[in-house]
């Protein structure tokens, strides 16, 4: 049993030493995601910064836009967002990560209708060439309308995202 725990240990430490995700790498990533909301800005396409901080954590602060025009209503949802990747594991390209989540967006043209959403999620990040990476999550979700007089909010376990990293360095 001793020699299972040891065998077992010296894994972990291998596995948490040896990530592909390089400290310091900064690139461009391209997203979309649905925290299941009543507002359209959480559902919005994104375009943000990947920050990998060190070998194991990472910000990701994006911006979400979606402009909805059905021929009598037009309608613009803005996002602001930033999610805080956790490397957990790595197998050769692939990096397995939780991600907490924080987001903020409106619809229409003021703050008048305006909700939040917190979330986490369960990501992978694969590399697919030197300078690209594409990665995928799934999680939970709670929406808050911020709307005055509003009294919805939401729990979802369909969040879901994934995306395209273009690496600078």
């Amino acid at each position: 049993m001793k020699k299972m725990l040891i065998v077992a240990a010296v894994a972990m430490a291998a596995t948490t030493a040896s990530f592909g995700v390089k400290s310091g790498q900064i690139g461009l990533d391209f997203g979309v995601s649905n925290i299941t909301s009543v507002s359209n800005a959480n559902t919005a396409p994104t375009v943000g910064l990947w920050w990998n901080v060190s070998d194991k954590i990472a910000l990701r602060p994006s911006i979400g836009f979606l402009n909805n025009d059905n021929g009598t209503t037009s309608t613009t949802a803005i996002s602001f967002g930033i999610a805080v990747p956790i490397y957990v594991a790595n197998f050769n390209k692939l990096d397995l990560y939780i991600a907490p989540e924080f987001n903020w967006g409106t619809d229409g043209a003021s703050t008048a209708n305006s909700g939040m959403a917190v979330g986490a999620a369960l990501g992978t990040q694969v590399s697919v060439a030197e300078q690209v990476s594409l990665f995928g999550e799934m999680g939970i979700g709670y929406y808050k309308n911020l709307t005055s007089g509003a009294k919805d909010s939401q729990i979802s376990t369909a969040r879901t995202a994934f995306g395209v990293i273009l690496h600078f360095n």
